[in-house]
């Protein structure tokens, strides 16, 4: 497919150089990222295409599913999918920040430990620190199946923020919610 007009994120034109006979044709069109996600648009239906204007097209009809074996609901197109459309896309590693908890208190000087547990997929996990309005991150160091980091508390006084952000060897992630501390 060749770009024709419009911007690709957000609402564009592709031409497709694709011969089609006279009649109705459904189409939709798949995606995949480079991390390996893939998506469908529409997401339920497919486009139809009324070419040599054919009598009762369909606006839209039903997507066929595509199986595990690569093949899609019926012949055409469809048949030689190279993904399971019927499955989501792959998220990334479960992560859970488990100290410290939310509105704890620290003195300045102390030392905050961060500590984290992560689905065994993850090959990374760091801690978004912020504070002051900056945020910094540090990697978490894995030991006896958590994630652990020890953080000195130097500068003034004040609030800061905490959460971790897991990732897996693909490069797919998920960060907690944030929470929040008081240093005095």
């Amino acid at each position: 497919m060749t770009l024709e007009l419009g911007d690709p994120k957000l609402n564009a034109t592709y031409d497709a150089d694709v011969a089609l006979a006279n009649g109705c044709h459904s189409a939709y069109v798949l995606g995949a990222a480079a991390s390996g996600a893939s998506a469908a648009h529409p997401t339920t239906t497919a486009f139809t295409i009324n070419v040599g204007g054919a009598a009762n097209c369909p606006d839209s009809v039903a997507q066929p599913v595509a199986s595990c074996a690569g093949g899609g609901g019926g012949a055409g197109d469809m048949a030689t999918a190279p993904m399971d459309m019927a499955q989501p896309p792959a998220s990334g590693p479960s992560v859970t920040l488990t100290a410290p908890a939310d509105g704890a208190r620290y003195t300045l000087g102390s030392t905050v430990t961060v500590t984290a547990t992560a689905d065994p997929s993850a090959t990374r996990v760091i801690a978004n620190w912020t504070r002051f309005g900056y945020t910094s991150t540090y990697p978490l160091t894995l030991a006896n199946g958590a994630w652990t980091l020890a953080l000195a508390v130097t500068q003034r006084a004040g609030t800061r923020t905490i959460s971790v952000t897991a990732t897996d060897a693909a490069g797919r992630s998920t960060t907690t919610p944030a929470v929040s501390i008081s240093v005095q």
